[in-house]
């Protein structure tokens, strides 16, 4: 899995960090770690609704998605990444969120932000440069580093939706037990198409995908698996476009 860190006028290294992010996931999922810097100014915010773990309905603002994919996920898909960290200074971070009231629910911050839209083809995470005190979701508190924490906790969401499984990080860190979630995986070998492939995705999901077209299964979107989707289109009556999105993916399966 590889994961590329654009860090935003953050000049302090995450290795030390990283290798905890790495250890935690050793033996179930293999990370590949890359840091660089940005100097983007002035990133456009939107306004996102969800749905609170007590059932309410909230929303916040994050990192605009339509900028995200030009300028995050767009060049580092290509570049054959499989995951994208944009990780911001806390000044230029939202952490409130509000209620429908539009008060804002002083119980609980945005400690990080992963979008559904993802049609790069990869998986995006935002999130704050935030080492200050202990990590603490929902009154849980855990030993060790924050940000350390942080990034686990927004990559499980992430890979629970790569691999088309329910997502349990919530559950099992409120129980205090984040690691229970790489039961999960161990478990659930089976890969599921959910998210959109392209040309230069990589990943379980796109060997699952080679298989499907019955051709070499590397895990890597290269030319070779365009041209066999392309064609795969043309026989279904789909648009020809060598881009896996849901209609594609329904008519793999059907």
């Amino acid at each position: 899995m590889k994961i590329i860190i654009v860090k935003n006028k953050i000049s302090n290294s995450l290795k030390t960090r990283l290798k905890g992010v790495v250890k935690f996931f050793d033996g179930v999922i293999d990370i590949e770690f890359t840091e660089e810097k940005s100097s983007f100014k002035n990133i456009p915010q939107s306004k996102y609704d969800f749905v609170h773990i007590d059932n309410t309905h909230k929303y916040y603002y994050s990192v605009d998605e339509t900028w995200y994919d030009e300028n995050i996920s767009k060049p580092y898909q290509k570049q054959g990444y499989d995951v994208a960290i944009l990780l911001l200074r806390e000044r230029d971070w939202q952490y409130n969120v509000y209620n429908y009231d539009n008060k804002i629910d002083t119980s609980i911050t945005v400690g990080g932000f992963g979008t559904m839209d993802n049609d790069w083809g990869i998986e995006e995470i935002s999130m704050p440069y935030d080492t200050r005190g202990a990590y603490n979701f929902n009154g849980v508190k855990l030993k060790g580093d924050k940000l350390t924490w942080t990034i686990i906790h927004e990559l499980l969401h992430r890979f629970y939706e790569m691999k088309g499984l329910t997502d349990n990080t919530h559950k099992c860190f409120l129980e205090g037990k984040p690691e229970k979630c790489l039961e999960d995986f161990k478990e659930n070998t089976k890969v599921i198409l959910t998210r959109v492939l392209r040309y230069g995705s990589r990943g379980d999901d796109v060997k699952e995908l080679q298989k499907l077209l019955k051709i070499n299964a590397d895990g890597i979107f290269g030319r070779q698996t365009e041209k066999a989707v392309k064609s795969f289109q043309l026989e279904k009556g789909l648009v020809a476009d060598g881009i896996v999105g849901q209609k594609t993916i329904a008519k793999l399966l059907s």
